[in-house]
């Protein structure tokens, strides 16, 4: 990577595999477009081969600000950890490269992020609003009802980062977690965030892809998903909640639990490994607080279906949890 005496304020980091040139053109093009120009755009290339050296000899003759990392293959998590090992920026943010970003995407982070040390936008793809707001730790994991959800807890990509905070604290993303590794890696960078912005631009696209990991079987998933699991209630619970936000964290330990059902009986084939598999999901530690807990009538986060379904699943176990996945095992 070429460098230069002035350093940016700005790294985006790329990880690509095997990108379709369209996608990875019109994901660098949205980075190279930005209002913002003060930046360098780090691309890792995580083992694709040498297909792509003369779309990178293009890119890099194009525009100064373009380098190509090139590393053997390790998964999307070691490419971003490689791009964060060789970024110079003052601030960091992460783009996947079949998204795309509109122009104003780090002007806007970066003016929000000022005084701060995050700064969130929304996802032009998810139905999650996003408003424009300045909270504190505290307020911040006070309010699960608000924010825990996709856009705050599980997507890297949508925010701007501190260097400083990632490299002085040794904040990288997880390597032996398949699923679910963004949100590990932002809960150990929030712990070191006193001020948090929010702004409603929906400046970030997310294109779904179907060759994700979410569409192939992993049979380690749940595994994976109760470390977030874990990570996610310890950070909205290390202040007393009030009772709304207590339901909104059962609703969705709830749709963890219904997740994780589903996402088994999809793919697992067996049906004896299908019940060890449900088995372990209703006897996690936190999965048992839905059962645990005394649902009002006025608690808006439960329909009526779903808390017949909780005191159903809480009274029969696998046999009631079977009767609310996609279909009926047997069917």
């Amino acid at each position: 990577m070429k460098e230069t005496n002035t350093k940016p304020l700005v790294t985006v980091i790329v990880p690509m595999y095997k990108t379709p040139f369209l996608l990875l053109r019109r994901c660098i093009n949205s980075v190279l477009k930005q209002s913002f120009q003060d930046l360098e755009l780090l691309v890792v290339d995580d083992g694709s081969g040498s297909d792509y050296d003369d779309f990178k000899k293009e890119y890099e003759s194009l525009d100064p600000r373009v380098h190509f990392l090139t590393k053997e293959n390790g998964g999307v998590a070691s490419a971003r950890n490689y791009g964060i090992d060789h970024s110079r920026g003052e601030y960091i943010s992460f783009i996947d490269s079949d998204d795309f970003i509109e122009e104003y995407f780090i002007e806007g982070l970066y003016n929000a992020v000022q005084g701060c040390e995050i700064a969130l936008c929304g996802v032009t793809e998810m139905y999650f609003p996003m408003e424009e707001s300045l909270y504190n730790y505290k307020m911040f994991f006070s309010l699960p009802s608000h924010f825990n959800g996709l856009q705050y807890i599980n997507f890297s990509v949508n925010k701007l980062y501190r260097a400083d905070i990632l490299k002085e604290h040794n904040i990288r993303f997880p390597l032996d977690v398949k699923l679910g590794e963004d949100a590990l890696f932002l809960a150990q960078y929030y712990k070191h965030c006193k001020y948090l912005r929010c702004i409603p631009q929906c400046s970030y696209h997310y294109v779904l892809n179907t060759e994700s990991a979410m569409r192939s079987y992993k049979p380690a998933y749940w595994g994976w998903e109760t470390q977030v699991i874990k990570e996610d209630w310890d950070l909205f619970h290390q202040f007393p909640l009030a009772q709304r936000e207590e339901y909104a964290m059962r609703h969705w330990l709830f749709e963890k639990m219904m997740g994780a059902a589903n996402y088994y009986y999809d793919y697992e084939e067996d049906p004896k490994e299908l019940e060890r598999h449900f088995r372990e999901i209703l006897e996690n530690e936190h999965i048992r607080k839905i059962f645990e807990f005394d649902y009002k009538d006025d608690d808006l986060h439960f329909t009526e279906k779903e808390k017949k379904m909780v005191k159903v699943i809480g009274q029969q176990g696998v046999r009631g949890l079977r009767k609310y996945v996609h279909k009926r095992i047997g069917d």
